[in-house]
């Protein structure tokens, strides 16, 4: 519990572990799952690797004994290169590492991480919530001036004000503001205090004089008769936030509610400080894609103008929320309607539900307790330095300048996270892809698998390890689209493939020409390594000055270090002939790697375009999290059981036709 205004007396029912703070703080503790893509794809690739790895390894090295001439030394060698290709060794480090490196960026620039994949999450939204006061604005209030429905109520209408400001216990930003420019100094004793409270938005007090004052949000004190007064205030500069200043002859109720026959005094118009260069981060926000919504506590129409000012798009759509009473109705005006007024904690909830129950990646901002709730339920959480320590606590991002303005930094150090990952990713699933294709193949022919451990580490170190760390450094602020498994199993796919292709044409090549181990070996080398260059080629463009020193680093350290090091890595020297030949195949498999790899990345830009544009439809949410590992893996099974149950039911048919004939 807290307190928002005035005081209280309390007795302590229960203490220690059985106090509702106690009970709070412990399930404050639990540690909820990351809202991580890469983590989770990650997580479940090498799930299912070490899945296939024991059973394949097994079987490998049984097949690979079994052969003529083959000890138990040669086996274990060869089953050692099959499996260390088959994991994507250093993967998991480079993720961690990507991450770690955008943390110190971040905190360079006065942002605190306090969740490590928040980074990669905020690069995903495309629904962005902002609280009106403390992100949009500084917080910051100043009244402007008094506004007064008739003459006689002039006077008294100041008077009102410095009376509440005498009576009242409130300290908060528009009570200073008004304390600030009407003063507190006042003859009249109040007899009876009613504090502000969020829910009602007044606050009033009985004095000895038989006369009620009571102020604050004026729908809310005069219900529908306020509106009659609205052109008055409504083209004043300052009309940020409206407060209403309103008499009664009469006490207030039993329960302290407003008193009957009231009548309405004046209003003083308190201008909230909009945070420099907020225009220009709102602007960016819209360039990116990224709708924006404002929800406040405030009514609608200051709300509306603070959007309008500051060119929040579509922010003619407002609401007040005091008309959506359930559940649904909150969830379908949170896609419908922009800028939502008169907003309490639990509603600001239930409108984050609704957006996330379509599909969107939602992010929160907030500084104060009535955040907490939607912060808590957002997938990405933004709280101000000088907010609450609940928001602060709560929030996976803390501005510490308070600057909203840091907010496109953060999105653009997500998207060079992201998409790095994807590129370096993509290197590394290559060599996976290769190795459990070959792996399976040499498990059940009589080939021998012609690479030694040594062999392909000194492969994978040049052209994946050294690569795509220097790659996942770089900037890079590209849009994030598509699925992260689909684009890095796409990408890793025509290398993969065209690796094994390349292995297999070796044995081709060996079987033609009566090749040695060591002649095969190192004609399987160049197979393999061809597509690893092409893919690193691919990834590169556009080319700067640091991608072609880093082609070159791994060229030349492939050539120079076969050269230096043929003995240690068992490579032999070939024949002008069978050179000829090996550079004929490496013309070839280029050449198909680019017309493959080309093919996928047209088919895959097919795919995320058609999933992109089927928006509105309330399961894509459940689509879009179906797309991984596991899922892919099914429904290639599934497919491939549908075939066969096709193909069986053909042939069946046939027998069939062919009895009656």
């Amino acid at each position: 519990s807290f307190v928002s205004g005035g005081d209280c007396y309390a007795q302590v029912i229960r203490v220690g572990k059985d106090s509702f703070a106690s009970k709070l703080s412990q399930e404050a503790k639990v540690v909820q799952a990351p809202q991580s893509e890469i983590m989770r794809t990650l997580n479940r690739i090498i799930t299912t690797i070490t899945i296939v790895l024991i059973p394949l390894g097994i079987i490998l090295y049984r097949n690979q004994l079994a052969l003529d001439g083959a000890t138990v030394k040669s086996a274990v060698v060869g089953t050692s290169a099959a499996l260390i290709s088959m994991i994507p060794e250093g993967l998991m480090l480079l993720t961690s590492t990507v991450l770690a490196v955008s943390v110190v960026r971040l905190g360079k620039s006065h942002v605190l991480v306090q969740n490590l994949y928040c980074i990669e999450t905020l690069a995903r939204v495309d629904v962005l919530c902002l609280d009106k006061t403390g992100t949009i604005t500084s917080g910051t209030m100043k009244a402007e001036k008094i506004l007064y429905f008739d003459e006689e109520s002039g006077q008294e209408t100041v008077e009102a004000f410095r009376a509440l400001m005498k009576a009242g216990r409130d300290d908060s930003p528009t009570v200073n503001a008004i304390r600030a420019y009407v003063g507190s100094e006042s003859s009249l004793e109040p007899l009876q205090v009613v504090d502000f409270s969020s829910e009602k938005k007044w606050s009033g007090a009985r004095f000895a004089n038989g006369v009620t004052y009571v102020m604050g949000a004026g729908e809310m004190i005069l219900g529908d008769r306020f509106s009659q007064y609205e052109a008055l205030y409504k083209d004043q500069v300052g009309a940020d936030r409206v407060i209403l200043a309103a008499r009664s002859d009469l006490p207030f109720g039993s329960d302290n509610s407003l008193p009957d026959q009231i009548k309405p005094l004046g209003v003083i118009l308190i201008a909230d400080e909009i945070r420099t260069n907020i225009e220009d981060t709102i602007a960016y926000f819209k360039e990116q894609g990224v709708d924006l919504k404002v929800i406040s506590g405030d009514g609608v129409g200051t709300v509306q103008a603070i959007a309008q000012k500051v060119g929040i798009e579509g922010a003619e759509k407002a609401v007040d929320a005091r008309e959506l009473k359930t559940p649904d109705q909150l969830h379908e005006a949170a896609n419908k309607y922009t800028v939502f007024g008169r907003v309490t904690p639990q509603q600001k909830r239930e409108l984050l539900k609704g957006l996330k129950m379509e599909g969107h990646t939602v992010c929160m901002t907030g500084d104060g307790v009535n955040d907490v709730l939607a912060m808590k339920e957002s997938d990405c959480s933004v709280a101000m330095a000088s907010g609450s320590d609940a928001a602060r606590s709560i929030a996976q991002l803390v501005l510490t300048t308070d600057d909203f303005n840091s907010m496109p930094k953060v999105v653009a150090e997500g998207r060079r996270t992201i998409n790095n990952i994807q590129r370096s990713a993509s290197l590394f699933l290559t060599k996976t892809i290769y190795a459990i294709i070959t792996g399976l193949v040499f498990a059940f022919t009589s080939l021998k698998y012609p690479f030694q451990p040594i062999q392909m580490s000194f492969i994978s170190a040049l052209t994946i390890g050294f690569p795509s760390f220097i790659l996942a450094l770089e900037p890079n602020e590209e849009k994030v689209s598509g699925n992260f498994f689909m684009n890095i199993i796409t990408r890793a796919l025509s290398g993969g493939v065209m690796m094994a292709a390349g292995v297999f044409l070796s044995y081709v090549f060996g079987a033609a020409y009566q090749l040695t181990e060591e002649e095969l070996s190192t004609l399987a080398m160049v197979a393999v390594t061809v597509p690893e260059i092409c893919l690193l080629i691919r990834i590169s463009i556009p080319f700067d000055p640091l991608r072609g020193i880093l082609l070159g680093c791994v060229i030349g350290g492939l050539l120079v270090g076969s050269s230096l090091f043929s003995s240690i890595l068992s490579l032999a020297d070939l024949s002008w002939e069978l050179m000829g030949h090996m550079l004929a195949m490496t013309l070839i498999s280029a050449a198909v790697f680019n017309i493959l790899y080309t093919f996928i990345e047209k088919r895959r830009a097919r795919i995320t375009q058609k999933l992109a544009s089927k928006s509105g439809d309330p399961n894509k949410k459940k689509r879009r999290d179906s797309y991984t590992l596991e899922a892919y893996i099914g429904m290639g099974i599934r497919k491939a059981a549908a075939w066969i149950k096709n193909r069986n039911k053909a042939a069946n048919h046939k027998s069939k036709e062919r009895e009656k004939s």
